[in-house]
């Protein structure tokens, strides 16, 4: 097995596809408009990878949820009460 991380690149025309299935689950839009999708298990290699690209210009995100080991513990509120500046 490999351990080398495939790269996808999509236009921009394709991504708003609406029938789109996003390759990878971590990606970059680049200066160009373009998605660069990074296929690997971890967003630290895909992180890695994208800094060997491009430097430390771009941050990955992820396209999809990811499989969490535990139960998020933070929640979102819809209040800014207590939020004082």
């Amino acid at each position: 097995m490999s351990s080398e991380v495939e790269i996808v690149v999509v236009d921009f025309n394709t991504f708003n596809d609406i029938d789109f299935k996003h390759p990878a689950a971590f990606f970059v839009r680049n200066a160009l408009g373009e998605f660069v999708f990074f296929r690997t298990r971890t967003r630290s290699k895909a992180q890695e990878k994208c800094d060997e690209l491009y430097g430390k210009k771009y941050t990955v995100n992820a396209s999809k949820l990811q499989k969490q080991d535990k139960p998020l513990t933070c929640r979102g509120v819809a209040t800014r009460r207590g939020q004082k500046k």
